[in-house]
Parts: C-alpha cells; sequence; structure tokens
C-alpha cells in the first residue's frame, strides 16, 4: 500500500486521503442512519432494516404521485414509520363502577353481605373463601353461613356451639 501511494504524484496523494477520508465520513453517516431506523429510541421503528429515514422523501407529494393531481385528495394510509398515538393517560381513563355496600363483607362477585339484604346462605360456592377468611372445617358445617366476632366465616350458622373458638357469632351473611 506504501508503494502506491508514493508512486503518486502530490496532488495524486492529496486527492487520495481527501476522497478516502470522504468516503469513511459518508460511510459513518450513512450507517448511524441505518442503525436509527433500526433501533428508534422508542422502539417503533425496529423492522424497517434499510429504509430511508428521511420524512420528506416518504411523505411528500411529488408531480408524478396520486396526491398531488387535480383530484380531490385522500387521505393517504398511514405507514409503519409513523409513531403511534399515545395511550390516554390514567386520568382519562373511564373510573370503575362503584363498589357495592355490603355492609361491611368482603367484596365478593356473589354479592354476600351482612346488610340483610337476600337470604341467608346454606349452599356457597367453592371458592367462597378465597374471598372470606373461613375457619378450618369450614365445609363440613351443617348450617348457613355466618361471620363470627373474628372475622372468619363459618357454616354452622343456627346450630348450637357455631363459632365457639372464634368469639361467637356475629353476624349472618346474606346472598345477594
Amino acid at each position: 500500500m506504501k508503494k502506491w501511494y508514493n508512486s503518486l504524484s502530490p496532488g495524486e496523494q492529496f486527492g487520495a486521503v481527501v476522497g478516502g477520508t470522504v468516503g469513511a465520513l459518508i460511510f459513518l453517516f450513512a450507517m448511524c442512519g441505518f442503525v436509527g431506523v433500526l433501533a428508534d429510541s422508542d422502539g417503533t421503528n425496529v423492522s424497517h432494516v434499510g429504509a430511508s429515514t428521511s420524512a420528506s422523501a416518504s411523505e411528500s407529494p411529488t408531480a408524478s404521485s396520486p396526491s398531488a393531481s387535480s383530484k380531490s385528495p385522500s387521505p393517504e394510509p398511514s405507514t409503519s414509520s409513523e409513531k403511534p398515538s399515545p395511550k390516554p393517560s390514567k386520568s382519562e381513563s373511564p373510573s370503575p363502577p362503584p363498589k357495592p355496600d355490603l355492609c361491611g363483607a368482603p367484596q365478593n362477585p356473589y354479592g354476600y353481605n351482612y346488610c340483610g339484604t337476600g337470604g341467608v346462605v346454606h349452599d356457597p360456592p367453592g371458592d367462597i373463601c378465597f374471598y372470606f377468611e373461613c375457619i378450618d372445617y369450614f365445609d363440613e358445617g351443617k348450617g348457613y353461613m355466618v361471620a363470627c366476632d373474628d372475622g372468619m366465616v363459618s357454616m354452622s350458622g343456627g346450630r348450637s356451639g357455631a363459632c365457639s373458638y372464634h368469639g361467637g357469632v356475629g353476624r349472618t351473611v346474606y346472598g345477594g
């Protein structure tokens, strides 16, 4: 390489250096644009390998494009290089429906409450202990559902000794 360079006249040597430098800079800028298209900082342009990063080249109409003709303009289809619209903030989202008043009973999908609304609960669903804190042997109870004074529920309502190890019966659980 050195022999080739030394065989050039001083003007040719200057041209080789400047040309090589300019070529390297053009290559560097092209690679920066290419990498920028591969991974924008917000991650929206990860699939456009080798796409042009110039917005004016792809979005502005030209004399030969259909949108620049004398016909009435139609909306141009959105391109995948456009950023998606922002998601609504939490303050703009609709508020959840109000939770029903269960008179102190835990929130549950069955509407079970301590208000006296509905009948007593004789056959609660199998997942009721997910919503209420059940005593040991809850499933073995032979009465209706009651809340003991310590807050746990039992299926021994209406029977002698209900909630005896939990402070006694506090309230009856009613079905919604």
